[in-house]
């Protein structure tokens, strides 16, 4: 039986808190994947709106589907065996090589399948504009993905290398999307430099892996194939269902409404949608560590997850009430003011911001804790539901009621991941969300205010006060946040010497 110390499982009034050396650790984890992910994000958002201008709402709306569908075949073709295999590396390092081999000959024949199914979507479907060119042109995506062994770099917490490995894809998919489209003005060649950027991100990776640790590849037999297949199903649900939402708005939208319609949506959710890159990056960090904790005991897992959803709490919902008041001027600046009419979608859709970000870090703690069948059961739920309400909304209220159908259904996604957590003692979600309405409360009161009032109407006004609520909220509640980064980085004086002890 595993020994916990009690003191290490202390909540205070503050929040939980957490061992300085795991801290540090955590910490020093997301600060890698945290300045490859700004580097990386900037550097796809500047190519994006770069294309964005040069293409138009109607081009971008036929690009925005090709990658929503390729995103969702990734999940198919990667047979839930990526979480699957990272959780059994933590757990048993000792069948890392019979893993990954097995890993990768199941996900490259997984992803020739879905090569050959995209193209059949790409030649039968009827599409607007060149979507179905496009479809077809980002195909090899896939192969590129199931090559990838991201996942064996972050199961031994090689965060540093797996971040260069992201800035490197970031570089290549962006420099030569932006060169090549101004040069020929055509959106076939985003995709084409889309897998040029994974397949240079997989090369990183490997050669990461060669100098570090011991990378081998065995014979697998069938039945272990069979058997990592099986194990992986799980995962593979929860992730189709997981990602469903996640592009059958874009493609509901470019089929009810137009191709345009679906490029100024998905202007206002290139923006929103960034919370669930912060959060992936996050899951990524942290996952291993989840699954320690869980296997330490249900306790343990508990205390670390439920300060990352006070974390993220106080850094997402106010940024969410910021960019909420200043929408308008938001999308004008980056996009333009042809996209004028994605403001309204992005005012509804910018609460994905807190509502992705809990989910997905959620979702992970529940696959951490063996809890993915009954994730599956959710999933499950959710995903009929957005399939039902997402073409009403459409029809009924255009991109907006659309946008709000997605929010709705991320909202019951969150409420029942709150309470699977509970039932299994791994958190109290709804009890530390309650906990950190301050800073939701003070910053949405210092915005009413500022609007009334001339100099609160503009984007730099919307950020002082909204920050100005945050250090109120700080405050209010005890500076919970400032005492846990001064005791992340605390380090305890060395120990006196037994002739000092006694003396």
């Amino acid at each position: 039986m595993v020994e916990i110390n009690p003191a290490e499982l202390e909540v205070t009034s503050a929040g939980p808190s957490l061992p300085p050396t795991t801290g540090r650790r955590l910490v020093g984890n997301v600060a890698s994947l945290s300045v490859a992910a700004a580097i990386t994000k900037v550097v796809s958002f500047v190519s994006q709106l770069v294309v964005a201008r040069l293409l138009g709402p109607a081009a971008l709306g036929a690009l925005a589907v090709a990658l929503s569908l390729v995103s969702l075949c990734n999940v198919f073709t990667d047979g839930g065996l990526t979480n699957y295999s990272l959780r059994e590396i933590v757990r048993h390092p000792s069948r890392r090589a019979r893993l990954i081999s097995a890993t990768l000959i199941l996900q490259v024949a997984l992803s020739l399948t879905g090569m050959a199914a995209m193209g059949l979507i790409a030649a039968t479907a009827h599409w607007n504009g060149q979507t179905g060119l496009l479809i077809a042109a980002i195909s090899p995506a896939l192969l590129f993905s199931a090559l990838s062994l991201g996942y064996v770099l972050q199961s031994v917490e090689m965060m540093g290398a797996l971040a260069l490995a992201r800035v490197v894809g970031a570089l290549a998919t962006a420099l030569a999307s932006v060169l090549l489209v101004a040069l020929t003005r055509q959106a076939i060649w985003v995709v084409i430099a889309t897998s040029a950027g994974v397949l240079g991100s997989d090369m990183v990776i490997y050669r990461s892996l060669r100098r570090r640790i011991p990378l081998s590849f065995v014979r697998v037999p069938i039945r272990t194939l069979r058997q990592v297949s099986r194990h992986g199903v799980p995962f593979l649900i929860s992730g189709i269902l997981f990602t469903i939402p996640v592009v059958y708005d874009t493609v509901t939208i470019n089929v009810l409404l137009g191709a345009r319609a679906a490029g100024l949506y998905n202007a206002a959710w290139q923006l929103s949608f960034t919370a669930l890159t912060v959060a992936m990056l996050v899951v990524d960090a942290a996952y291993p560590e989840l699954v320690r904790r869980w296997q330490r005991g249900a306790p343990e897992l508990k205390k670390l997850l439920e300060l990352m959803v006070a974390l993220i709490a106080r850094f997402s919902l106010p940024v969410t009430i910021g960019i909420f008041f200043c929408a308008n001027s938001v999308v004008q600046v980056i996009f333009g003011r042809g996209f004028s009419d994605s403001a309204g979608i992005l005012r509804v859709l910018i609460w994905l911001v807190p509502l992705s970000f809990l989910t997905v870090v959620l979702l992970q703690a529940l696959m951490a804790a063996n809890g993915q069948r009954y994730a599956l059961r959710v999933n499950t739920i959710v995903v009929t539901a957005n399939l039902a309400l997402c073409p009403i909304a459409a029809k009924q209220f255009g991109s907006v009621g659309v946008a709000w159908a997605v929010v709705v259904t991320y909202g019951l996604q969150l409420s029942f991941y709150g309470l699977l957590t509970r039932s299994r003692h791994i958190c109290n979600l709804h009890w530390v969300l309650l906990r950190e309405v301050p800073y939701a409360g003070f910053p949405v009161l210092f915005c009413l205010a500022g609007s009334r009032a001339e100099f609160g109407r503009t984007p730099p006004a919307i950020a002082l006060l909204t920050a100005l609520g945050v250090v109120l909220a700080e405050i209010t509640m005890q500076r919970p946040t400032l005492r846990l980064a001064a005791a992340l980085y605390h380090r305890p004086a060395p120990p006196e010497s037994g002739r000092h002890r006694h003396r």
